[in-house]
């Protein structure tokens, strides 16, 4: 079963997919594009949030993803990536589609060149895989520089040294567009606070024979404005 989880629930036009797999072709367990297209078949949408989390994978696959996140924006669709972990390999060439690009502030993009195993072949044979690395290389390094407005050559560069790109460094890059922040966690008095104002017709808070605390005095000195803005004595 492929990890893509598909939720619309706040908003019927807006459709979110959770990638948090490997990318491969046919791989129980991992995303491809026949997943995604599955997934999103019959649904009524205008909008796609990728969330990614995902080590990447086949390279060719993650380049039919691209290519199919493509034909969603050609024919009307938007699409949005938020980068919420790794974004590794051929799930970083995949993203490069997106209309809007967006990165946790944690979060790392993976980049490098492409490879692959041979177990055994002529040398014609291996002439002709050395050439077609090269010629993948190329075009993964164009898809990043016209992402990012970078060269080839220093797109090219960057994929050689095997990099590890943080959030900031891809803003910088022009490999995303946007470094968000984990929403903050909210206290327990914080909560307690709002959940005593929240919703309150008339607030009354009563005396107490302790000595009342600085939490205490910021709800009674709220109460007070909130009861005299609803007519309340």
């Amino acid at each position: 079963m492929y990890r893509v989880q598909i939720r619309n629930e706040a908003d019927p036009d807006s459709v979110d997919i959770y990638i948090d797999s490997g990318i491969e072709h046919n791989l129980e367990g991992c995303v491809s594009v026949k997943s995604l297209r599955e997934q999103l078949q019959d649904k009524p949408f205008i909008k796609v949030i990728l969330h990614v989390n995902s080590e990447g994978g086949d390279l060719f696959e993650g380049l039919a993803i691209y290519n199919y996140l493509n034909e969603l924006i050609a024919s009307g669709h938007e699409v949005e990536a938020v980068i919420e972990g790794i974004c590794s390999s051929s799930a970083s060439v995949a993203v490069m589609a997106a209309n809007k690009i967006s990165m946790y502030r944690t979060s790392y993009m993976f980049i490098h060149k492409a490879s692959m195993y041979v177990e055994d072949g002529s040398e014609d044979k291996l002439k002709e895989y050395s050439d077609m690395i090269f010629d993948l290389n190329n075009k993964i390094a164009s898809i990043y520089a016209k992402r990012s407005g970078l060269s080839e050559l220093a797109i090219t560069d960057i994929m050689n040294k095997e990099s590890w790109l943080s959030a900031e460094t891809c803003k910088t890059l022009g490999l995303c567009d946007e470094v968000i922040d984990t929403p903050p966690v909210k206290s327990e008095s914080e909560t307690r606070i709002e959940n005593r104002i929240k919703d309150s017709a008339n607030i009354r808070v009563t005396n107490t024979y302790k000595r009342p605390d600085n939490t205490e005095i910021a709800i009674r000195n709220m109460a007070k404005i909130i009861n005299a803005k609803r007519g309340y004595k």
